[in-house]
Protein backbone atom coordinates (compact mmCIF):
# COMPACT_ATOMS: atom_id res chain seq x y z
CA UNK A 1 0.00 0.00 0.00
CA UNK A 2 1.52 3.32 -1.02
CA UNK A 3 1.85 5.94 1.69
CA UNK A 4 0.03 9.17 0.78
CA UNK A 5 2.18 12.15 -0.14
CA UNK A 6 0.94 14.34 2.75
CA UNK A 7 3.39 12.50 5.04
CA UNK A 8 6.21 14.25 3.18
CA UNK A 9 4.55 17.62 3.68
CA UNK A 10 4.15 17.02 7.40
CA UNK A 11 7.82 16.11 7.68
CA UNK A 12 8.76 19.47 6.21
CA UNK A 13 6.12 21.19 8.39
CA UNK A 14 4.09 22.39 5.46
CA UNK A 15 0.92 20.93 6.99
CA UNK A 16 -0.01 19.73 10.50
CA UNK A 17 1.26 16.21 11.25
CA UNK A 18 -2.14 14.86 12.32
CA UNK A 19 -3.51 15.14 8.75
CA UNK A 20 -1.32 12.42 7.18
CA UNK A 21 -1.63 10.33 10.36
CA UNK A 22 -5.42 10.34 10.00
CA UNK A 23 -5.26 9.67 6.26
CA UNK A 24 -2.79 6.81 6.56
CA UNK A 25 -4.70 5.27 9.49
CA UNK A 26 -7.93 5.45 7.48
CA UNK A 27 -6.32 3.81 4.45
CA UNK A 28 -4.85 1.00 6.57
CA UNK A 29 -8.13 0.41 8.43
CA UNK A 30 -10.26 0.42 5.25
CA UNK A 31 -7.82 -1.88 3.42
CA UNK A 32 -7.72 -4.28 6.35
CA UNK A 33 -11.50 -4.29 6.70
CA UNK A 34 -11.94 -4.88 2.95
CA UNK A 35 -9.46 -7.76 3.06
CA UNK A 36 -11.31 -9.36 5.96
CA UNK A 37 -14.59 -8.92 4.08
CA UNK A 38 -13.05 -10.41 0.93
CA UNK A 39 -11.93 -13.46 2.91
CA UNK A 40 -15.63 -13.98 3.77
CA UNK A 41 -16.56 -13.59 0.07
CA UNK A 42 -18.07 -10.14 0.67
CA UNK A 43 -17.44 -7.70 -2.16
CA UNK A 44 -17.28 -4.02 -1.24
CA UNK A 45 -17.03 -1.80 -4.29
CA UNK A 46 -15.37 1.59 -4.24
CA UNK A 47 -17.90 4.29 -3.52
CA UNK A 48 -18.21 7.93 -4.53
CA UNK A 49 -16.77 9.17 -1.22
CA UNK A 50 -13.50 7.33 -1.76
CA UNK A 51 -13.18 8.79 -5.23
CA UNK A 52 -13.97 12.28 -3.90
CA UNK A 53 -11.32 11.81 -1.22
CA UNK A 54 -8.71 11.01 -3.85
CA UNK A 55 -9.67 13.96 -6.05
CA UNK A 56 -9.66 16.44 -3.16
CA UNK A 57 -6.38 15.02 -1.85
CA UNK A 58 -4.75 15.47 -5.27
CA UNK A 59 -6.05 19.05 -5.49
CA UNK A 60 -4.67 19.76 -2.01
CA UNK A 61 -1.28 18.30 -2.92
CA UNK A 62 -1.30 20.42 -6.08
CA UNK A 63 -1.98 23.53 -3.98
CA UNK A 64 0.95 22.74 -1.73
CA UNK A 65 3.27 22.04 -4.68
CA UNK A 66 2.19 25.31 -6.29
CA UNK A 67 2.87 27.28 -3.12
CA UNK A 68 6.11 25.63 -1.99
CA UNK A 69 7.67 25.26 -5.44
CA UNK A 70 9.01 28.80 -5.47
CA UNK A 71 5.79 30.41 -6.71
CA UNK A 72 5.69 32.60 -3.62
CA UNK A 73 8.31 34.85 -5.23
CA UNK A 74 5.38 36.36 -7.11
CA UNK A 75 3.59 37.15 -3.88
CA UNK A 76 3.69 40.88 -3.32
CA UNK A 77 2.06 41.31 0.07
CA UNK A 78 1.81 39.46 3.33
CA UNK A 79 -1.96 39.21 2.85
CA UNK A 80 -1.42 37.34 -0.42
CA UNK A 81 1.07 35.01 1.27
CA UNK A 82 -1.41 34.36 4.06
CA UNK A 83 -4.10 33.67 1.46
CA UNK A 84 -1.98 30.97 -0.25
CA UNK A 85 -1.13 29.39 3.10
CA UNK A 86 -4.83 29.37 4.03
CA UNK A 87 -5.80 27.82 0.69
CA UNK A 88 -3.31 24.98 0.98
CA UNK A 89 -4.22 24.22 4.59
CA UNK A 90 -7.96 24.46 3.93
CA UNK A 91 -7.56 22.03 1.03
CA UNK A 92 -5.72 19.54 3.26
CA UNK A 93 -8.30 19.89 6.07
CA UNK A 94 -11.11 19.24 3.59
CA UNK A 95 -9.23 16.23 2.20
CA UNK A 96 -8.77 14.90 5.74
CA UNK A 97 -12.45 15.39 6.56
CA UNK A 98 -13.60 13.66 3.36
CA UNK A 99 -11.12 10.87 4.10
CA UNK A 100 -12.70 10.29 7.52
CA UNK A 101 -16.25 10.43 6.10
CA UNK A 102 -15.40 7.98 3.32
CA UNK A 103 -13.78 5.63 5.85
CA UNK A 104 -16.92 5.70 7.99
CA UNK A 105 -19.04 4.99 4.89
CA UNK A 106 -16.87 1.96 4.06
CA UNK A 107 -17.12 0.63 7.62
CA UNK A 108 -20.92 1.01 7.62
CA UNK A 109 -21.24 -0.71 4.24
CA UNK A 110 -18.96 -3.58 5.26
CA UNK A 111 -20.79 -3.99 8.59
CA UNK A 112 -24.17 -4.12 6.84
CA UNK A 113 -22.98 -6.68 4.28
CA UNK A 114 -21.31 -8.79 6.98
CA UNK A 115 -24.49 -8.73 9.08
CA UNK A 116 -26.55 -9.79 6.06
CA UNK A 117 -24.17 -12.66 5.27
CA UNK A 118 -24.22 -13.78 8.92
CA UNK A 119 -28.04 -13.65 9.03
CA UNK A 120 -28.28 -15.65 5.80
CA UNK A 121 -25.83 -18.20 7.19
CA UNK A 122 -27.73 -18.67 10.48
CA UNK A 123 -31.09 -19.02 8.72
CA UNK A 124 -29.81 -21.87 6.54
Amino acid sequence: MPIPKPSFFAYWRMIPAFIPIIMIARDIAVDADRMIAASKKIVVAANWYGKAKTIIQMIAIGCIFFFWNGRYEYVETLNELTMWWAIQNLAMYVACLVSVVSGIKYFIEIAQKTKKVNNDYTQN
